[in-house]
């Protein structure tokens, strides 16, 4: 019995049947499914089969069969004109025939057990998706009508592959365009028509202290200093209105606190595929960094300047110092032979150690802020450590550290520019006193031979550590988490820069509560 008359009505509730059946479905080894069974029913239980292919290597991707395949058949696509709604094989497709795909006259079953086929081949364009194959035991089974419902039902299938192909295309470009924004290094936010947040990118979640899940929904301009809010979304009109706009300054207070962010923002609109304009996208800049760093900047040109004043301040100091420093151990050696009382020579020694000690300090001072152009040469680590100490005396008695040495005395001598390791270490030694200023504590200078042509030095205090999120952020230029005016920032990025002129190492160990240990690597001679 023929499963399909030409009874119009009849025909079109069979190929509603198949169209509502595929119609929400969301994967495409779903459709093959539903769609062969459906086929299959609507025909009697015939043979029915789909396969989708990879145009490019003419690959099977998946098939779908009721009934026994041929096996060296399920992998071939033969296609026939019968195969195509026009009856012809297209031009495309003569011209360039994917593997695995003959061109016949007549169709070839698939089927191991079936006498006639009709099909229909599933085109996306100039590209082959699939084959439907419909084929019965019977000779001469399918008529015209039979192949009119084929190619519908064909059509109808290769709608929902692209459907859902299209549509995985859409959510990988949305997924990728939401990770691209969320991402970016600038602060971006998309509002709708009436200001509010459909994205908020991490940067902005930076700057302002608010979570994407805090926000999402409200009303952007709440964000604003009050001030701000009448003038920005006169702007955001005139985006969306397509209007050339320019940006300003804003201030947008930090969630949880009473600071404000100075930001520059600005803002143009997306349209839809009518052209209408349906959201904004706001696109800001953190000034508060650029300020920062504008300030240090200043105060690092001040003490630059400090340092150049340093060297005539240094030359008044050293002079009426060399003098008093001469005249006491003229004195001393006077007074000490002629009986002087004891009380009053001691009084002397103090004095000529504290004059000594100014013009030594004074000295390592100027070695330090105009340090020569020396080149690189044989070192005693431990004289280098031992002179960074006594230049740090005063922070390290201001802060109550203790000092322990760990020198051995066999150590190989290392290859590099005096003053620049002095600076290294000079730096390393402050911090650590800093980090003990509330407490004091004990700082351990110890240096290694590391039996490897290097030497390690350890830097190591037992002050307050540092968190993880500082730890990373540690040698980044002008990055500080001391006051105003304790520290430019430029310490440890000048610091690894020296190291890694020497072609060394440095590494930073840190835990809150316990401590910090600075580790230093350098190449022996």
């Amino acid at each position: 019995m023929k499963s399909i008359s030409g009874d119009p009505k009849l025909w079109l509730e069979r190929i509603s049947k198949v169209a509502s059946a595929v119609l929400d479905v969301e994967r495409e080894d779903e459709i093959l499914r539903i769609s062969t069974e459906i086929i299959s029913e609507i025909f009697v239980n015939q043979r029915c089969c789909i396969r989708l292919v990879d145009f490019e290597t003419g690959t099977v991707t998946d098939a779908y069969a009721i009934g026994q395949l041929i096996p060296e058949r399920r992998e071939k696509l033969s296609l026939s004109p019968d195969f195509f709604e026009e009856g012809v094989i297209p031009d495309w497709l003569l011209n360039s025939t994917p593997p695995n795909t003959v061109i016949v006259k007549e169709p070839e079953c698939i089927f191991a057990d079936t006498k006639s086929c009709i099909g229909v081949v599933l085109c996306g364009g100039r590209k082959i998706l699939g084959v439907l194959n419909i084929e019965s035991q019977n000779l001469e089974f399918f008529d015209d009508v039979d192949r009119i419902f084929t190619i519908s039902a064909g059509k109808i299938i290769t709608n929902a592959i692209l459907r859902i192909r299209i549509s995985k295309k859409l959510r990988y470009a949305n997924d990728y365009l939401e990770k691209l924004i969320y991402h970016a290094n600038v602060p971006i936010a998309v509002l709708d028509r009436n200001n509010r947040i459909k994205s908020f990118n991490r940067a902005m979640e930076r700057a302002t202290n608010y979570l994407k899940e805090d926000v999402l929904g409200s009303d952007f301009l709440n964000l604003l200093k009050e001030q701000d809010r009448g003038r920005f979304a006169s702007l955001l009109m005139n985006a969306l209105q397509g209007r050339e706009v320019q940006g300003f300054e804003v201030h947008i207070p930090r969630k949880g606190g009473k600071e404000s962010v100075p930001m520059f923002l600005s803002a143009t609109s997306i349209e839809d595929i009518h052209g209408i304009s349906e959201d904004s996208v706001v696109i800001g800049q953190d000034l508060s960094e650029i300020r920062r760093l504008q300030n240090q900047m200043l105060h690092s040109e001040r003490l630059a300047t400090i340092g150049q004043l340093s060297a005539g301040v240094v030359h008044e100091i050293n002079n009426p110092l060399t003098s008093i420093s001469v005249y006491s151990e003229y004195l001393l050696k006077k007074y000490e032979k002629s009986g002087m009382e004891e009380s009053d020579l001691t009084r002397l020694r103090r004095m000529m150690s504290a004059s000594e000690r100014i013009l030594k300090f004074t000295k390592e001072l100027m070695s330090f802020a105009r340090p020569a152009q020396e080149e690189p040469t044989s070192l005693d680590l431990r004289e280098v450590l031992k002179h960074s100490i006594g230049f740090c005396e005063h922070v390290i008695s201001k802060n109550s550290v203790k000092v322990v040495k760990d020198f051995p005395e066999n150590l190989p001598p290392v290859y590099g520019i005096e003053s620049q390791l002095q600076q290294v270490f000079v730096n390393l030694i402050t911090n650590a006193c800093h980090a003990m200023k509330d407490t004091g504590g004990n700082l351990t200078l110890r240096v290694m031979d590391m039996h490897d042509g290097t030497v390690k030095v350890e830097v190591e205090d037992t002050g307050t550590g540092m968190p993880a999120n500082v730890l990373e952020r540690a040698f980044e230029p002008f990055f500080t988490t001391k006051a105003e005016g304790e520290g430019t920032g430029l310490g440890l990025s000048i610091v690894r820069n020296i190291i890694q002129n020497h072609q060394g190492e440095i590494h930073i160990q840190s835990e809150v509560g316990k401590g910090t240990k600075v580790s230093v690597i350098l190449y022996t001679l």
